[in-house]
């Protein structure tokens, strides 16, 4: 199950990886009868055997879904699947080692002060386990206001890098200054650590926005008007 640097997880079916690991899972396998708006709770019980290799396993927990036929409906078409993403880490001492990278911060060095600033995160993992990065980015004018912008705690794969959003009132959004009208000198700071506890990781970076539109327009209308006072006076 590879996740990208988005997060996104592709389903890889193998049936010898399903045989080797079927005894690590316990749970019940009757059919469950739902009607509308109904639901079910599936308990998972995972043991993983005692000579488990000590790093990050990735299973999905998949559920078939059959629709009862009515009269003229395709059973195959009837079916469906779900299913839920499991991340186990298997670890003797329970401390399983994590280590993170800052692989790439960045924004614009120049914009215009209605293009808007965005921040592009991406974390790297170099540990031996999965981890969430728990931190912001603290964004200061100079000699201005400070905005502070929320990392959202997204896991962060063995030998994988992640693109990292921000989070706002528990939805997830880009790393982008508020406001239509920026100007002056932005240090941004991004700062996390893993899981919320050991040592921070941080990197600056500096933008600077000026209304280059503004004083284009500007002079474009100079330039016109001088050339219309040219036109009128000959």
């Amino acid at each position: 199950m590879p996740f990208d640097k988005e997060g996104h997880a592709e389903l890889i079916e193998d049936q010898n990886s399903i045989n080797a690991f079927t005894g690590w899972f316990f749970f019940d396998t009757n059919p469950t009868s739902l009607g509308t708006t109904a639901s079910h709770d599936f308990y998972v019980k995972i043991t993983p055997p005692a000579g488990a290799e000590e790093k990050d396993y990735y299973f999905t927990f998949i559920a078939e879904v059959q629709s009862d036929n009515g009269l003229g409906i395709n059973n195959s078409k009837a079916q469906s699947r779900i299913g839920a993403n499991l991340l186990v880490s298997v670890s003797k001492g329970g401390t399983p080692g994590k280590k993170a990278s800052i692989i790439t911060f960045a924004a614009p060095k120049i914009i215009d002060s209605f293009s808007g600033l965005t921040y592009e995160v991406l974390i790297g993992n170099l540990g031996s386990s999965f981890f969430k990065p728990v931190g912001k980015i603290t964004v200061d004018q100079i000699l201005g206001s400070t905005t502070t912008l929320n990392l959202a705690p997204l896991n962060v794969l063995v030998g994988g890098s992640r693109e990292i959003s921000c989070i706002q009132e528990e939805e997830l959004t880009p790393c982008k200054m508020p406001g239509k009208f920026l100007i002056g000198i932005y240090r941004a700071n991004l700062s996390f650590t893993v899981d919320g506890s050991g040592e921070s990781i941080e990197k600056q970076i500096y933008t600077i926005a000026f209304p280059f539109s503004i004083v284009l327009g500007l002079i474009t209308i100079f330039i016109i008007y001088r050339l219309i006072r040219r036109l009128a006076s000959t």
